[in-house]
Formats: structure tokens, sequence, C-alpha cells
């Protein structure tokens, strides 16, 4: 019997991730946002935020600025939650900024 688990399915190893694009960027100057993203964002916007997962927002091609970002986050938007009450105004930024990461160029 095959087990059935919550979360994205597994793409592969952190350095096969990075050869497909799909590692969780590194911030050393913003390591509070990565975590809280890993903490509370991946499970629906995936390691590279493309995932979209139950509705979510492909992140590499938000055009949300960062404040609007920051609103989103604290407000929540369509079926996303709101983080207001479970984060600090410092997360709240750390993470925005953070997610500024994923985006194309």
């Amino acid at each position: 019997m095959m087990g059935v688990s919550c979360g994205p399915p597994d793409r592969g190893s952190a350095p096969q991730l990075a050869k497909k694009g799909l590692a969780l960027p590194d911030d050393p100057e913003n390591p509070l946002g990565r975590k809280i993203y890993v903490a509370h964002c991946r499970l629906c916007h995936g390691l590279d935020g493309q995932m979209g997962g139950s509705g979510a927002a492909n992140l590499a091609i938000s055009l949300l600025t960062l404040e609007e970002s920051k609103e989103v986050i604290a407000k929540g938007r369509n079926l996303m939650q709101s983080y207001e009450n479970t984060l600090s105004v410092e997360e709240i930024d750390a993470v925005a900024q953070y997610i500024q990461l994923f985006k194309v160029k």
C-alpha cells in the first residue's frame, strides 16, 4: 500500500533541484525570511515559488511590489490565509523581501 503524504511532491535532492532551478534560494542577509517561507509558504508556493498548490500565486511572475506583498501576507487574499495574527511585522517584512528572490528578471 502506498503512503499518502501532505505537501509538495518529492522532486529530488537539493543538488538535483539546484540543477533544475528548483532549489530554495539562499539569502545570507535574510535568513529569517527564508525560515518563514519554509515554515509557512513552501507548502503551497513550492521550493521555486511556482508550485501553485491550492490556487497559490506563482511568485516568479508576481507583479506585486514589496509593499503589496506585505499587505497580501498580512491580510491574505482569495484562499490564502492572513498572517497578521501569526507573524510579527518584522517577520512579514522578512518573508516579503525573501519572496522577491523568486521573481523572474
